[in-house]
């Protein structure tokens, strides 16, 4: 690193952060005006991780216990949390953002560090890898503003927060090169974190970090045993396996109880949710020209929030090039453990079967290339599911892209340092035609913003007494919006995995509310408001009419309504 740029912090903190910030709003300019006025999200998942981020400080600060589990939710029993997309980290630090700024500002500003830290990661790991400033530099841009982060950004909280794979991964490779005391500790809380966020995340992480262990084991068996014997760094090993086991393990093994006691429904389809093999090499729907490919990625499977994953071709260019000089220089042998790990998830993204232009090949049937009759292969997914069970709650084989992004943008911090070494007039030139691609192809399409506006009844709702709410009148995941602003529990609630005992009970509640067995529901069942636009429940039981707006009424159970019920 040349003197010139200035103190050791600046360059590897300062410099990459505020141009990893400028660039997010680059790349979303109408976002910036917004950001104490509007969600950065949709109203789908995007309104179900603001309800997580509330729901987080809520049990922690005021009802005393961990967020894992909510009775605000899936009234009368309640549900546990452990199946759910969470992402606790992130309501962790929304209890600190939140005693200065309000609920839409902490929210927004985790998306903008999700991606400003995803990229610093990124570039400290590319900087360990290669070497070089400025390719670290571009490799972190191209992880944290790639298609697949830009297309999570729609709502899935949980899948934005990439920050600390990178992080756990340059940890790791740290430790497993020379283990110490402190590595083990740093590498187990960065895991600990990738936890916190996702649970796909993690599970990449673990898969990825077994794959880096036998390569260099099997690249250097003596030194491994070595490692072993307790005089020397074993007990680093031991203490990275406790660590490990006292935060993760904890909510790892927490996760599989609640499973096998209550199993967790709601997985996705691994047919459904398959890469498509031509969705990295095509620019898709949430691409800003979208409409140009429209032709194309409009017959894959899945939809366009999970099979945006074109990794450009900016950087598979750069990437071949580093390949190519991988053959001429011995010094960059390290980077080839990265190159096939890339290619495993690359493999595995593909999901149980092969998918062509959305057409899903299947072991067994038979299609016609050239007149020749061939048969698919069952691919490498279905047997990792059988090594690894978990496997079956995610569903989604697609999201191990990220793990390719993540290689690709190693390979194209090698590339862009090779190619800055002895760097020619024509190389700075085509340097900076790849920059003016590279931004062009990662452009991406307007990322959604939701204004939480609340309606006269929710208003209306939060002056009330405490009791338990059936919603009528909002849908999909308003009522978990409109739960943080009137804080009473609900009936349903979209979370991600729900417990099947949860599931049981609430069809047999839901066929009570269906049949408008509505005296049954307020005194056996305990609830005490209906929101709805029918006020003839009124004929029916005794309830008084809250006037809640000009398109809802509340009706709210009064104490002549269980005269003459055991509860």
């Amino acid at each position: 690193m040349s003197k010139h740029r200035g103190p050791h912090r600046f360059d590897r903190l300062f410099l990459p952060v505020g141009l990893y910030l400028i660039l997010f709003f680059f790349f979303s300019p109408h976002l910036l005006g917004r950001f104490s006025t509007h969600f950065f999200g949709d109203v789908g998942d995007g309104l179900q991780n603001v309800w997580n981020m509330w729901w987080v400080k809520k049990a922690v600060t005021e009802l005393g216990h961990h967020p894992w589990r909510t009775e605000f939710l899936h009234y009368p029993s309640g549900s546990s949390l452990l199946g759910h997309t969470l992402n606790p980290f992130n309501g962790f630090m929304g209890i600190i953002l939140q005693r200065f700024v309000t609920l839409v500002e902490a929210y927004n500003a985790m998306v903008v560090f999700s991606f400003v830290a995803g990229g610093w990661t990124a570039f400290l790991l590319c900087l360990e890898l290669t070497g070089s400033y400025w390719g670290a530099v571009a490799g972190g841009s191209m992880f944290t503003f790639s298609s697949y982060h830009f297309m999570h950004a729609e709502g899935h909280m949980q899948l934005v927060s990439v920050e600390w794979l990178p992080l756990f991964l340059l940890l790791w490779h740290r430790f497993i090169e020379k283990p110490s005391h402190r590595q083990a500790i740093g590498a187990s809380l960065a895991l600990f974190l990738v936890i916190l966020c996702d649970y796909y995340y993690f599970l990449y992480a673990i898969m990825g970090s077994v794959f880096l262990l036998a390569w260099s084991r099997i690249k250097a068996p003596k030194k491994f045993l070595t490692e072993l014997h307790p005089s020397h760094s074993g007990s680093s090993w031991l203490l990275f396996i406790a660590t490990t086991l006292m935060t993760s393990g904890v909510l790892t093994g927490a996760l599989f109880h609640q499973n096998h006691v209550d199993p967790l429904l709601g997985a996705h389809s691994a047919d459904d949710f398959s890469m498509d093999l031509l969705a990295p090499f095509v620019p898709s729907y949430h691409w800003r020209f979208h409409e140009w490919t429209a032709s194309i990625w409009s017959r894959w499977t899945g939809n366009g929030n999970e099979t945006s994953v074109y990794v450009g071709w900016t950087s598979l260019i750069l990437s071949a090039y580093s390949v190519w000089i991988l053959k001429r220089r011995e010094s960059s042998s390290h980077l080839l453990p990265w190159i096939w790990m890339g290619l495993a998830f690359f493999v595995f993204s593909l999901g149980p079967w092969l998918h062509v232009s959305g057409h899903e090949l299947r072991s067994g049937t038979r299609f016609q290339i050239y007149g020749r009759a061939w048969h698919p292969l069952t691919l490498p997914y279905s047997y990792l599911v059988n090594l690894l069970p978990p496997l079956r709650l995610s569903g989604v084989p697609v999201r191990m892209m990220v793990m390719v992004q993540l290689s690709l943008a190693i390979l194209v911090s090698a590339s862009i340092g090779a190619l800055l070494e002895n760097g020619s007039r024509w190389k700075q030139c085509a340097l900076a035609l790849c920059c003016v691609i590279w931004a062009f192809e990662s452009y991406p399409r307007p990322l959604p913003s939701t204004e939480p506006v609340i309606p006269p009844y929710v208003e209306t709702l939060r002056e009330l007494p405490d009791g338990a709410v059936i919603d009528q009148v909002s849908s999909f995941t308003w009522p978990l919006y409109y739960q943080t602003v009137f804080q009473k529990r609900i009936f349903g609630g979209y979370i991600s995995r729900v417990p099947a005992s949860v599931v049981r009970q609430e069809a047999i509640l839901s066929d009570l509310i269906y049949a408008q067995q509505w005296r049954r529901i307020f005194c056996e069942w305990g609830f005490s408001y209906l929101i709805t636009r029918d006020r003839s429940v009124s004929r029916s039981v005794t309830v008084t009419t809250i006037p809640g707006g000009a398109d809802a009424w509340i009706l709210a159970k009064n104490p002549q309504t269980c005269l003459g019920i055991d509860r």
